[in-house]
């Protein structure tokens, strides 16, 4: 029997619709009857034998005329990059019984090679509710806990059999670190409006979905959209800024 440690921390990605990762994305039956049954998801029977996470700090480097030298001036942190190698091998996999002891349920060893690729690509792939790819939790064992967005993969496939079918697959996956915009100004803990509150329109945002990320409640959108002059809360122009006070 399989050490419990060795059983829990495997590799899994989780998706969902929302950046704080509250509602889950409903799996189809593959999915559902191998790994859950309330939330798509896919649990990495080898763990990634290497995993990068990359911090970029921005400054700007402007240099004075005549200098040679300069003090950069600190602009922000960009989102982390998680780098990692995920293996998919479906023959090298054990087979157990199902139990919370025994490891994997046998129904996903059922799943062969290309059903596995398709679920990984359902869970990274695009949400039509948000417009956007889905929001993810990564999580292994004690030494990740991310939510981020896929950035960039590509698969390798490395053994063929005689029909030249391939059954093995490396995934080599960018995934890129999000947080929701009451995390970001928590974690900042900035006060100044014109600063903390003001927010840059992206891609699936809403009035009422900023508000329930900034306020925690939606019902302050008819105030926001009055203050920043908005004649309709619908098709926010992408890139632009609103401006979200403090409440009093």
């Amino acid at each position: 029997m399989p050490d419990l440690l060795t059983t829990f921390n495997k590799f899994q990605i989780k998706a969902y619709k929302d950046v704080s990762c509250t509602q889950s994305v409903f799996p189809k039956i593959k999915p559902m009857l191998a790994f859950d049954f309330s939330k798509l998801m896919y649990k990495f029977p080898f763990n990634p034998s290497t995993l990068k996470i990359k911090t970029t700090h921005n400054f700007n480097l402007t240099q004075p005329t005549g200098f040679t030298g300069i003090n950069p001036k600190f602009i922000s942190i960009k989102p982390k990059l998680l780098y990692v190698e995920l293996v998919i091998d479906p023959a090298a996999e054990p087979v157990f019984m199902f139990s919370l002891s025994a490891g994997l349920p046998s129904a996903e060893t059922l799943l062969s090679l290309s059903e596995r690729i398709e679920i990984f690509e359902d869970i990274v792939g695009y949400e039509s509710s948000t417009h956007r790819p889905h929001y993810l939790q990564l999580e292994w064992g004690d030494s990740l806990s991310m939510k981020a967005t896929v950035k960039e993969y590509q698969i390798i496939y490395g053994r063929f059999n005689d029909k030249g079918e391939p059954t093995r697959a490396t995934i080599q996956t960018q995934f890129l670190e999000v947080i929701s915009a009451t995390a970001m100004l928590a974690e900042q803990s900035r006060q100044s409006p014109d600063v903390s509150h003001q927010i840059e329109i992206k891609e699936g945002d809403t009035i009422m979905s900023l508000c329930q990320d900034i306020y925690g409640d939606t019902k302050y959108y008819i105030e926001v959209a009055r203050i920043n002059g908005l004649k309709s809360i619908r098709n926010l122009k992408l890139g632009s800024l609103l401006y979200f006070p403090p409440l009093k």
